[in-house]
């Protein structure tokens, strides 16, 4: 396929380590998908203890180890403990277009920080020039202010805007945006 993801490939940022997900991090995975905003935005569903995490966590390793995705964990270079502050993705892999969608959320307390500006960049960086991708995708609820500037700001253009039902809330409709970028215009 596009790549192999064996062995992991950790990425380095200024302030950022990117690496794999270990059982350590469930306590943080588990605040991820119980954070409201968090969930409805990713459209998932709400995990209901840290035992449920450990199986999400394995689940996406297996993902790994099988090259149907690659997740990394933002960590700061500067901590010891390795906390887990937020996870970042390539996925829904297309072989024939050399495609991938991007997919990333960070927990609160490290939002507005430029954290995941930085992960964007380095996970771009690799999505090109190591999976050798044509394009790279991502979709983002349209008030999603954050997510929108992000996008802008590592030049994705918006390709489409259409209508999803919330599976996991009230069945709300969300507008959701489609963006796209080409390798030649990273």
């Amino acid at each position: 396929m596009i790549a192999q993801f064996q062995p992991f490939p950790e990425l380095v940022t200024k302030r950022l380590r990117l690496r794999q997900l270990i059982n350590q991090d469930a306590p943080e995975q588990f605040l991820c998908r119980n954070d409201e905003e968090m969930i409805r935005l990713i459209n998932t569903r709400r995990l209901d203890n840290t035992n449920e995490a450990i199986t999400l966590i394995h689940s996406l390793n297996q993902g790994i180890a099988e090259n149907r995705w690659i997740v990394w964990v933002l960590m700061l270079q500067t901590d010891c403990d390795h906390r887990f502050m937020g996870s970042i993705c390539l996925w829904n892999f297309s072989t024939e277009d050399q495609t991938a969608e991007l997919g990333y959320g960070i927990l609160p307390p490290y939002q507005g920080q430029g954290y995941m500006d930085e992960a964007v960049k380095a996970v771009l960086q690799y999505g090109f020039h190591q999976m050798d991708l044509a394009s790279i995708t991502a979709i983002t609820e349209a008030t999603n202010q954050s997510s929108l500037a992000l996008l802008s700001r590592n030049r994705f253009i918006e390709v489409e805007d259409f209508l999803r039902i919330d599976r996991n809330f009230r069945g709300d409709e969300l507008r959701m945006k489609q963006f796209s970028l080409k390798r030649g215009n990273l």
